[in-house]
């Protein structure tokens, strides 16, 4: 049931930022770094859930601490849908540009007490959801108490997944499409910065493999990247193991017994300079050093590179 509840706010949580890019927007400095925290820390939670889901049985501690999480999660998916409703309602009240200009000016008279909604919404936005995490944070904490278990142990080997896919079996996917294709292929000037990423995220089954494969057969995405890489991530992570198969899909090799420091330099050679698009699927657990080290050395990618 915690699972289920978690899994529903980060899908609410990663179409937040898909709707604010559809709309030309940005949340409110320091409303994002918000929502990326809570992402990451229910993200983190996730991972445990299905071994506190077996342990309440016997441990009452555990029951009350899933008990806490399921009420978090119940005022997460509340705020979440309040936003999206308040954000809606805020779009219908902007003027038609149709609208003869003596209209549109009485419009704005009766409106311009309420010009600014869009900016009270991000602002409450994010005024919840960092009491949000302050509460999350208090349940990450007593995670540690339970010795809890990241993992599926009893589920099948996943799938391994690639690039391929029969396009006759996909529809309904143009509006997703498009918004992460212009996302993707957005200018940037900025030489220096780090990579970006683009999460796509959501419950098992929820089509996000699809997507992905779908936008790399995308005529502008295949014309606007020099290198285009899949890697299928699954479970355990293991650094080494994905730095390898970027190299691999970049068109290098590194030999198996080397380790990581001779892996690291080997993945900043590979793609030092060139624009690339590398598609990480199926990751199930976030671990920020690891992630820091590998993206450390995506970075040396060349100008307009990205990762999904």
């Amino acid at each position: 049931m915690a699972e289920a509840l978690v899994s529903v706010v980060l899908e609410q949580l990663g179409s937040i930022v898909i709707h604010e890019f559809a709309q030309e927007v940005k949340l409110l400095v320091g409303v994002e770094e918000q929502v990326d925290k809570l992402t990451e820390t229910l993200t983190i939670i996730a991972a445990v859930l299905e071994d506190a889901e077996e342990k309440q049985v016997k441990n009452k501690s555990v029951k009350v601490w899933l008990e806490q999480l399921k009420d978090i999660s119940y005022d997460a998916n509340d705020i979440l849908d309040e936003w999206f409703t308040r954000s809606l309602i805020s779009r219908l009240q902007q003027p038609d540009v149709n609208v003869p200009i003596g209209k549109k000016v009485q419009f704005h008279l009766n409106c311009l007490r309420s010009c600014f909604k869009p900016v009270v919404v991000r602002h409450e936005l994010g005024i919840k959801i960092r009491d949000l995490n302050e509460r999350v944070e208090g349940i990450v904490k007593k995670k540690q108490m339970f010795n809890l278990i990241e993992g599926r142990s009893h589920e099948e080997p996943r799938t391994i997944t690639s690039s391929l896919i029969d396009i006759s079996a996909t529809y309904g996917r143009g509006d997703d499409i498009q918004i992460i294709v212009s996302k993707l292929l957005s200018e940037s000037s900025h030489h220096n910065l780090p990579v970006p990423v683009i999460s796509i995220v959501g419950t098992g089954g929820f089509g996000k493999t699809t997507l992905a494969q779908l936008i790399l057969k995308e005529e502008q995405v295949i014309a606007g990247f020099e290198k285009k890489m899949w890697v299928c991530v699954s479970e355990p992570f293991d650094i080494v193991k994905v730095a390898k198969q970027v190299i691999e899909e970049a068109g290098c090799s590194v030999p198996d017994s080397v380790g990581w420091q001779v892996v690291h330099e080997s993945l900043s050679n590979s793609v030092q300079g060139k624009q690339f698009l590398l598609v990480l699927d199926d990751v199930w657990t976030y671990n920020d050093e690891q992630w820091r080290q590998l993206k450390l050395s995506l970075d040396c990618g060349g100008t307009g590179s990205r990762i999904i």
